[in-house]
């Protein structure tokens, strides 16, 4: 064999540990940046989230939750708009795990007789008939709840069977914890959910709206740490790390919408 082919060979292998060499330092040094990089990332706790939180949204958040409670209260059973069919989707996707179909045309016969029980088909836009009002026709009423017939699920969920599932699967807790008792209570849990819903939307809202221009108010922050002598690299470590909380719960607002939709 002649030396220039062994000449050839051995510089050829040395070329591939050379290259092996540079390769391997190259993952290190990226290893090493990527730890660098995300030692100086901002830790978030929800904790601290939820203390970043202003005291104005919380106390708009508390004023939506109970005027929707209070409305929860003096509206009568089943008179919000189409509530006899929201409840009717709820029964049936809580009591069976089904959804309801459109084309099914068969309603809850114990939603049917709560309703008759009520005056529903009488006192819905007849203001001329008057609603339960007097203690005896409340105690008939109590009765007559506790003696509806138990089938069930409710196929038929009118103009609500074409709507998402998301905000029945809730409205399912509720309806399930008060199981034993009238519909009438059933109801008026979830109403309250739905309030604390009104109330966490609300939080959610005023959120959004302090943080929807999130990138001039980094910025900003980012520029009076600089202002007041702080390195670059530092003030924007600590611009990012005194906003993530805002920023972080818009996100999630936008998360939710989204996810509702």
């Amino acid at each position: 064999m002649s030396k220039r082919g062994v000449g050839a060979r051995a510089f050829t292998r040395r070329a591939r540990a050379a290259e092996r060499r540079r390769t391997a330092l190259r993952a290190t040094t990226s290893r090493a940046g990527l730890a660098s990089y995300a030692t100086r990332l901002p830790a978030f706790h929800y904790g601290d989230i939820l203390r970043r939180i202003p005291r104005a949204a919380w106390i708009c958040a508390l004023i939506a939750c109970l005027n929707a409670v209070c409305w929860s209260i003096v509206t009568p059973a089943f008179q919000v708009p189409d509530e006899p069919d929201h409840y009717a989707y709820v029964k049936q996707l809580a009591e069976t795990g089904r959804l309801p179909t459109s084309g099914a045309e068969q309603t809850s016969a114990e939603e049917i007789a709560a309703l008759v029980a009520l005056r529903y088909y009488k006192v819905r836009q007849q203001p001329q008939n008057h609603t339960i009002a007097s203690q005896l026709e409340e105690s008939t009423l109590q009765q007559e709840l506790k003696e509806l017939p138990t089938a069930k699920g409710s196929p038929s969920a009118g103009v609500a069977a074409s709507e998402p599932p998301l905000y029945y699967a809730l409205e399912a807790i509720p309806y399930s914890l008060a199981g034993g008792g009238t519909v009438l209570d059933r109801l008026q849990l979830m109403r309250l959910l739905s309030a604390l819903m009104a109330g966490i939307t609300a939080l959610f809202v005023f959120l959004f709206g302090l943080s929807m221009d999130y990138h001039v108010f980094i910025v900003s922050r980012i520029k009076e740490f600089h202002d007041r002598g702080a390195s670059t690299a530092d003030a924007v470590s600590r611009g990012i790390r005194s906003t993530a909380g805002t920023v972080t719960a818009a996100a999630a607002v936008m998360v939710a919408v989204f996810a509702i939709f």
